[in-house]
């Protein structure tokens, strides 16, 4: 296993981890900017590193701590997913190559110690987790209780649960981002083209002195959305209003 940091440029030098000797085994992570690397763990033996880098502005680099323990009971489980996201409720999947049908899942908020957390047991590989509390990150730790005694490792699998919609008595909801230091997690940002927008401005504001949202991108024919966040009155029964300015 290993684990440690990144510091790099986002979008032009990044490190790609598999597992396995060479770039044919499952992919492990795909990391760059300013980022902790949690745990990765191999079920292969060998891990290889690939770094790409253009020759535009130095950063840090990277940092990993690597350990060799015993292999497992048996391989653990792999491709978790999410099948499906309430706020507060999750439907969680993973694939099993042993075969045993015997898995126990721990599961709570994001960097609890592991024997603390809310324990199950299930025959099935899709599990819903109830009662969750909304817009909160946790974590599910998966393993295989394995035919011949013992567990496997850990699969980890986080997510983020979805946030309550907002109440048709408190409209009228208003928000000039003044507050933001990052997008709120109860609106979505997405892109079909530069990833680092939307994003989140002062120095070119629609008003002087406050934040803004900023679209941009570099590509003739690609997009930014912004999504608000989820209402209990429905849409065709509400009006939004916004200042919109175009750079220069």
């Amino acid at each position: 296993s290993m684990y440690g940091s990144i510091n790099s440029e986002n979008n032009y030098d990044y490190l790609k981890i598999y597992d396995g000797a060479g770039t044919s085994g499952p992919l492990l992570g795909n990391l760059a900017g300013d980022v902790t690397i949690d745990p990765l763990i191999s079920d292969l033996g060998p891990i290889t590193l690939v770094f790409t880098s253009d020759g535009s502005t130095q950063y840090g680099g990277f940092e990993l701590f690597v350990s060799c323990v015993e292999a497992p009971a048996c391989a653990r489980p792999y491709s978790p997913a999410i099948v499906s996201l309430g706020n507060s409720d999750v439907t969680i999947a993973w694939v099993d190559s042993t075969a045993t049908y015997n898995y126990e899942i721990e599961y709570d908020t994001v960097g609890f110690e592991v024997g603390t957390g809310t324990i199950l047991t299930t025959t099935d590989t899709v599990y819903q987790l109830t009662e969750l509390l909304s817009n909160t990150e946790y974590e599910a730790h998966i393993r295989i209780l394995c035919q011949n005694g013992g567990y496997s490792t850990d699969r980890i699998i986080r997510f983020r649960t979805a946030c309550d919609p907002y109440p048709a008595d408190s409209l009228p909801f208003v928000e000039n981002f003044d507050d933001w230091n990052v997008i709120n997690p109860c609106w979505k940002a997405i892109n079909s083209g530069t990833a680092a927008y939307p994003e989140l401005t002062s120095s070119q504001s629609v008003t002087a002195g406050n934040k803004s949202m900023r679209m941009y991108n570099s590509t003739s024919g690609s997009w930014n959305m912004l999504v608000l966040p989820l209402f209990e009155t429905p849409a065709n029964e509400l009006q939004i209003e916004f200042w919109l300015k175009k750079t220069n």
